[in-house]
């Protein structure tokens, strides 16, 4: 079925995207100034200008599209659309999200009326040889530290859930809660909620620790998200409404997993930060390596395409962490992975992390001034060190 929203007069945003040749770059890359109201009375919309309209994607890539309408006197105007899209999904704002299956797929944008519309062709590329999609999972030999998958369908509470997890040491434990139908479907997930900051830049949040027996140096660690409140899960803010950065404070984002290390601390030197912060657009990065040469350094992705969380509200997201500390002090091997949705988005390789062990990590830590009351959701759990 292809998914279908409505676009609100949301186009008075507009940019270019692509240079896309003759008529249609033009079209693509009016400036907001350029959309303007019919200069005559009684002009009609005769077609509608899609942008990009051919476009190559891999499997899970996004791209933002934009349509506006042509007059019969030549004004372009914005236009409220409907969106449709095949082999993958669309937002209101018209980013498309590629699904995972190669193969041509078309993003059709229709006015409102159903008297005009436009589409693009969109075709999803098969990915690279010697690359596998999907999202990591334990091998044979693994030694699994951490496996909650089915076990958190089965807790009830979330007292059930801290034992069998388990979810140790909770900062700011009120504002976490148990639902055992997160999805209307039945989906038990541990629920986050947070306050809105009333416009005050200060940190909020809250977070459980997760033991990691061993102190692997080596370690993946996997789980499913959903950004927003559902009507059955239950939790603070509107039904289906969820901001990542706010507007208010430049730096407002959030630490989503912070890897503590073995050491005398218990966790602060050499802690590896996985984020997604401000100012906005939100991006996942990696940061932190406090006291360690890789101190001052981050990395954001670096595989040729880029997830926005921020367009992902209600959705589900899996979301994959490979840390791995260096072999021996100064070896300069450590490693930094993250996959989302099965696809490879961040690879930082021959860093010098520092060669203790992980101790615990945390979720989902530190939230930067939220911009309004909301809640989240976290289940599906599963660490593992690999052989």
């Amino acid at each position: 079925m292809p998914f279908t929203f409505k676009l609100s007069q949301r186009l008075a945003r507009m940019r270019c995207l692509l240079l896309l040749g003759s008529t249609v770059a033009l079209a693509a890359c009016e400036k907001p100034g350029g959309v303007v109201a019919p200069s005559q009375p009684g002009a009609r919309i005769v077609k509608v200008i899609l942008s990009p309209d051919t476009v190559t994607l891999s499997p899970a890539e996004n791209q933002q599209f934009v349509v506006f309408g042509r007059t019969d006197v030549g004004d372009s105007v914005p236009v409220a659309a409907t969106w449709r899209a095949s082999l993958g999904s669309i937002s209101p704002s018209g980013v498309y999200t590629a699904g995972s299956t190669p193969g041509a797929a078309q993003v059709t944008a229709t006015s409102d009326d159903g008297s005009v519309s436009a589409s693009a062709s969109v075709t999803i590329a098969a990915p690279a040889p010697g690359i596998i999609p999907g999202d990591p999972v334990p091998a044979g030999l693994d030694a699994i530290l951490v496996d909650a998958r089915a076990s958190q369908q089965a807790f009830t509470t979330l007292a059930q859930a801290q034992a069998g997890v388990p979810l140790t040491d909770p900062g700011n434990l009120d504002h976490f809660f148990w639902t055992t139908d997160m999805d209307g479907a039945g989906t038990h997930a541990l629920g986050f909620q947070v306050p809105s900051s009333g416009g005050v830049c200060q940190d909020d949040g809250g977070h459980f620790t997760i033991p990691l027996p061993g102190n692997p140096t080596r370690v993946f660690f996997q789980w499913k998200q959903r950004l927003g409140r559902t009507a059955t899960g239950g939790g603070l803010g509107a039904i289906g409404s969820f901001v990542i950065n706010n507007a208010a404070c430049g730096n407002a984002g959030r630490k989503e997993v912070l890897f503590a290390r073995d050491v005398a601390d218990l966790g602060g030197a050499g802690r590896i930060d996985y984020t997604w912060p401000g100012p906005a657009p939100a991006i996942p990065r990696f940061e932190g390596f406090y006291g360690t040469p890789a101190g001052a350094s981050d990395y954001g992705p670096n595989q040729g395409w880029t997830f926005y969380p921020q367009e992902h509200v209600n959705e589900t997201i899996t979301q994959t962490l490979y840390v791995q500390a260096e072999s021996a002090p100064g070896a300069g091997d450590g490693m930094v992975r993250l996959w989302i949705n099965g696809r490879l988005l961040i690879e930082a390789t021959g860093l010098a992390l520092g060669a203790n062990g992980m101790n615990r990590l945390l979720i989902p830590a530190t939230f930067r001034a939220p911009a309004q009351d909301q809640t989240e959701y976290f289940w599906g759990f599963v660490v593992w060190a690999p052989r």
